[in-house]
């Protein structure tokens, strides 16, 4: 069985991953420079990965009352 402290943990995680992909998605759909998309989509593949990686450690998909 998953620790509790370890289930919000991961939780709080998510919840900053998801910030950070909503501002470099927003920085992202400003940008006309194609190296800067590129470099701001690799970001969001990582922080992505991430985020589902926190995601299934908090035992679903991250949002608080579905893990």
């Amino acid at each position: 069985m998953m620790s509790t402290d370890l289930r919000l943990s991961s939780l709080r995680h998510v919840e900053l991953l998801d910030s950070f992909i909503r501002t470099a998605e927003d920085a992202l759909s400003l940008q006309a420079d194609p190296f800067m998309r590129d470099s701001l989509g690799d970001l969001l593949g990582t922080l992505r990965a991430e985020r589902d990686s926190y995601a299934r450690m908090a035992g679903g998909d991250g949002r608080a009352g579905t893990a």
